[in-house]
């Protein structure tokens, strides 16, 4: 009697667990193939080997008018996403997102549905290849206190100077253009002497040389240089953030931690970002649907990172 009880309270144990898991298994938001649009929408899934991706870019873009014409929207946490009211042309559709690398582009009318396959960034390097301007900037090393022994205010000042009070109150530094030197710019013996010419560019060339010179003391020339060095060498940022969740959805997106910092992105293989963006979206009432554009009549133009196609990352 002991034994048949004993096998009963297992098989019961048993059951339970069984049943726990496929109800949470239930509860995840189960992929769609179909997407409604509109002769003037393009729509689809985008998802990758990880499955569904929440909260990427999808961009469309086009040059069959006088001006290049794009527009972006956000996944919904099915992967799901519409791109409406487009004016007729042939698009190029790709899709970019936080730990993915760039999708290959595929060519789209208004009225097609398009599902797109994502591509999961190898690397760290590749990754960060689209993340804010702010996370490569953060690399730039600080000189030491007794190479701004002679500078009044000290370290403060030099901040004040390489931050907002100089460089980037009129410069985006960290984004593709910033963080490497153009060929264009010249051929020269060093990184440092590439930036002491990049520095007396354009119309405030003679104010900014001044200040780095002058107030600075040149030093800005020497770890500028350092940082684009590095990177070119294929250095990224050591921030990270953590593996919080796996999978898309936003029941995961609400288990992150509360203080995530954008600029301290994800792993290459984290949605964890992603997911962050899109519940924030979610929590507006933006993306309930990926035709909920229709009801606040927000059609994401500009709503994202773009590359050197859509927007400079």
């Amino acid at each position: 009697m002991k034994i048949a009880n004993g096998l009963s309270r297992v098989l019961t144990t048993v059951t339970i667990g069984v049943l726990t898991a496929a109800l949470m298994t239930a509860c995840q938001p189960q992929p769609s193939s179909f997407v409604e649009i509109d002769d003037d929408d393009i729509g689809g899934v985008v998802a990758s080997a990880d499955g569904p991706e929440a909260g990427v870019w999808v961009i469309a873009e086009t040059d069959d008018f006088e001006t290049r014409f794009a527009r972006i929207v956000v996944t919904d946490d099915q992967g799901q996403y519409v791109i409406p009211d487009l004016p007729a042309a042939n698009y190029s559709v790709w899709v970019r997102g936080y730990g993915l690398a760039d999708s290959a582009k595929i060519e789209v009318t208004p009225g097609q549905v398009a599902n797109l396959t994502a591509r999961v960034a190898p690397d760290p390097v590749t990754a960060a290849q689209v993340y804010p301007a702010a996370y490569w900037y953060s690399m730039v090393a600080l000189p030491d206190e007794d190479e701004i022994a002679d500078i009044p205010g000290g370290m403060n000042e030099y901040l004040t100077w390489t931050k907002n009070m100089g460089c980037i109150g009129c410069h985006q530094l960290g984004q593709l253009s910033t963080r490497s030197i153009p060929e264009e710019l010249g051929e020269f013996g060093s990184s440092q002497e590439a930036w002491v010419r990049r520095v007396q560019s354009g119309q405030a060339g003679g104010q900014m040389f001044r200040q780095a010179t002058g107030t600075l003391l040149g030093l800005p020339f020497k770890y500028l240089a350092d940082w684009t060095d590095r990177i070119a060498a294929g250095s990224s940022s050591r921030c990270r953030t953590q593996r919080c969740c796996h999978g898309p959805g936003l029941g995961h997106a609400l288990r992150l931690h509360a203080r995530l910092d954008l600029y301290r992105p994800a792993q290459p293989d984290d949605q964890c970002v992603r997911i962050a963006l899109w519940s924030s979206r979610a929590q507006h009432g933006r993306l309930s649907n990926p035709r909920s554009h229709r009801q606040c009549g927000d059609k994401f133009q500009g709503d994202g990172h773009g590359s050197g196609d859509a927007v400079n990352p």
